[in-house]
């Protein structure tokens, strides 16, 4: 069997880098504040079960996750800490959930009845957490407008047998950005006040509200838990608060053509392109079937010898297109950098976002799973 290798395309991960990220988060957080790394999504594209066994051998003792299908993976390749779902899952698997330490969203009285009455048939208890929801409108026990209904249904659901309600959450809605601080901060308090109000009833549970941004730009609402997915993998820019997180991954892949061609000539499909003079034109063996969107397509650049090259056309499924023209080292078989650094020049994951207009997070979670993976670590352990 062919193991992975670096003939075509491939992505570096930096396990020194995720311990950085990963102790500048703790020393970041509150006394008592503990974090809760999100490995949703193949762990931001890097690879959840690489970057959730070395989280454990850094400390970490709780991940979350968005499926059941996504926590499986990770305890069938031996990670042991509680899993946290993200999402509600169908009553037939809350006996699995409960062998396998993963916590279970409630969302409504409704569900955590059911989830009740099943593990009570088969006398088990199963871990939960209730989430509330201040303003997304997404998952959770709706609290803005109906305050008294809201305590009283999640007052219900914390008393039902079978379940051990493990802490309270909620998402927030605005990013974390300054220019809807009001927003956010709305949200904040009237998960704070629900809190409280739940602590009057004698009910009295660790919280969670932020999310990696928030918890940098809002720590006096860290509570009990940060769940941190964007900063542990370094993926948005630094906005002068808090620590300034290292990116992770660096996607590069290898020049298998290069070729002149002159003035006037059509580049790639549609055609997009046209040569405006005579162009040195490198084929790269990376295209959308890899996870790059159309939409950046004779948008984006990259670095070749540490110089800053055009994509040129339109991207094709397996492949794209480079004017090295004014790179004249540049040769078959040499590396071209989609994101990240060579020879002292960045281009960062954000930068190609930006041509979108999208976000940092959705590119490195689309990067196909046939770009390997490989994973450097000099420093740490």
């Amino acid at each position: 069997m062919l193991h992975p290798t670096t003939d075509r395309a491939w992505a570096e991960v930096s396990l020194d880098c995720i311990a950085y990220n990963y102790q500048a988060m703790c020393e970041y957080l509150q006394s008592g504040c503990q974090l809760l790394a999100v490995l949703k999504a193949d762990g931001y594209g890097h690879g959840a079960v690489q970057v959730g066994r070395f989280l454990e051998q850094l400390g970490c003792r709780l991940f979350a996750v968005a499926s059941l299908e996504e926590a499986m993976e990770l305890r069938s390749h031996g990670i042991s800490v509680p899993i946290l779902l993200l999402s509600p899952i169908a009553i037939q698997w809350v006996t699995l959930a409960s062998e396998q330490c993963f916590i279970l969203p409630l969302v409504s009285m409704e569900m955590a009845s059911a989830i009740s009455s099943c593990v009570q048939t088969e006398h088990r208890t199963v871990l939960t957490y209730i989430k509330v929801d201040c303003g997304l409108s997404r998952f959770g026990v709706v609290v803005p407008g109906r305050e008294e209904t809201a305590i009283q249904e999640v007052s219900a659901m914390t008393k039902l047998p079978g379940l051990a309600v493990h802490s309270v959450m909620t998402h927030l809605t605005a990013g974390g950005i300054a220019e809807q601080d009001e927003l956010n901060r709305k949200q904040l308090n009237c998960f704070r006040k629900f809190c409280q109000a739940l602590d009057s009833q004698g009910i009295t549970l660790p919280r969670h509200c932020c999310a990696s941004r928030f918890a940098v730009r809002y720590p006096d609402f860290q509570f009990d838990y940060v769940r941190i997915g964007s900063n542990l993998f370094g993926v948005h820019p630094y906005y002068g608060e808090g620590p300034q997180f290292r990116p992770v991954m660096q996607l590069r892949a290898r020049i298998l053509q290069i070729k002149e061609v002159g003035p006037g000539t059509t580049i790639g499909y549609g055609p997009l392109f046209v040569t405006e003079r005579t162009t040195r034109v490198a084929i790269l063996p990376i295209g959308y079937a890899d996870g790059l969107s159309c939409r950046l397509g004779n948008k984006m650049h990259m670095l070749v010898h540490g110089k800053i090259v055009s994509q040129i056309g339109r991207l094709c499924m397996d492949y794209c297109m480079l004017d090295v023209t004014d790179v004249p080292n540049a040769k078959e078989g040499d590396v071209a950098t989609v994101f990240g650094e060579d020879d002292s020049q960045m281009i960062s994951v954000q930068d190609h976002a930006l041509l979108y207009p999208g976000t940092a997070s959705e590119l490195i979670c689309l990067l196909g799973r046939r770009i390997p993976r490989f994973y450097r670590q000099d420093k740490f352990l």
